[in-house]
């Protein structure tokens, strides 16, 4: 019965390319450019937008709001060592009590890494630090304080 195997030239190494493209595959599907929108304070997104227009003006290259979102987190994820690939945290849904600032509505293209890194930190600020009502608006308020904290040299008001 051995002589009765079935086998295709080649089958191993198709097998092998597969699986390394597979790889290669999952990782872009893993970085894919998701659009999102975002409410925002509308000081934090006027103060998002000065910081990118600095960068554009001062070191004259092409930078997105997208670029500048990512640079502020950056800056959380350097300051907060958090466990990376939580569990989906839903987020309390309507108006705060008291709230008074105004917001902003935007949207943002973000590679899925750095969604899942938002995630996480609420994820993190909830559940580890057990800030209960902490929003993508607080996430977004602490990563401008930390732009500005970083970029002094920037007239802010």
């Amino acid at each position: 019965m051995s002589g009765n195997i079935f086998q295709l030239d080649d089958f191993d190494d198709e097998i092998k390319n597969i699986k390394s493209n597979d790889t290669k595959k999952q990782f872009l599907e893993d970085n894919e450019i998701q659009k999102i929108s975002l409410n925002m304070y509308k000081d934090d997104w006027e103060d998002l937008l000065r910081y990118r227009t600095y960068v554009i003006t001062d070191q004259k290259k092409d930078f997105s709001q997208a670029e500048a979102f990512i640079y502020g987190l950056k800056l959380l994820d350097k300051k907060y060592k958090i466990k990376r690939g939580q569990e989906k945290i839903s987020l309390d849904r309507g108006r705060r009590e008291g709230e008074k600032r105004e917001k902003k509505s935007s949207s943002i293209d973000l590679p899925s890494e750095w969604l899942n890194f938002i995630n996480d930190f609420l994820y993190h600020k909830k559940m580890n630090e057990g800030i209960i009502k902490y929003s993508r608006l607080d996430m977004i308020s602490e990563m401008i304080s930390l732009i500005k904290q970083k970029n002094k040299e920037i007239p802010w008001n």
